[in-house]
């Protein structure tokens, strides 16, 4: 679905920046893409895995950090008090609203969900040969230089 809806606003491939940009924007949606895959059949709520989440990468420990965290959404707080819930049920959050903690289940469980996401998403490289995926190697990291050096020959 993302890959699709990505690639409808492809541009011309001239100038080759406009283009390039887009084509990364694609991989980006195709990662989206495996990451719905790997996601979709656990049964788990869109909301609960994106508080999951968050709580998975460290970027909140509390029932309070988590609704300003995802205030952008625009969802009532106590919507994320309900997938709190379903995340306890489930034995993949313990403690207090104010010092939440992963389980190891519940740490588990998101791991093997990126796990997925990365195997579906780098599984088209596994046709490449060696010297083939050496080249890619070789070629994204001269890209990646040269955007570093034009962003510091801009600044």
């Amino acid at each position: 679905w993302s890959i699709k809806l990505s690639s409808k606003i492809m541009p011309s491939t001239q100038p080759p920046l406009p283009y390039t940009e887009q084509a990364f924007s694609c991989l980006a949606a195709y990662r989206d893409d495996a990451h719905l895959a790997a996601w979709r059949d656990t049964g788990l709520s869109a909301m609960a895995l994106e508080e999951l989440t968050l709580l998975w990468q460290g970027a909140v420990a509390s029932y309070e950090e988590i609704c300003k965290k995802l205030a952008y959404r625009g969802h009532p707080c106590h919507i994320y008090s309900l997938m709190l819930q379903e995340l306890r049920h489930l034995g993949f959050v313990d403690g207090p609203d104010h010092d939440l903690r992963l389980t190891s289940a519940g740490r588990m469980y998101r791991s093997n969900i990126e796990e997925l996401t990365d195997r579906y998403f780098f599984a088209p490289w596994r046709a490449l040969g060696k010297s083939e995926q050496q080249e890619l190697y070789d070629l994204l990291q001269r890209l990646h230089t040269a955007i570093a050096e034009a962003v510091i020959r801009q600044s």
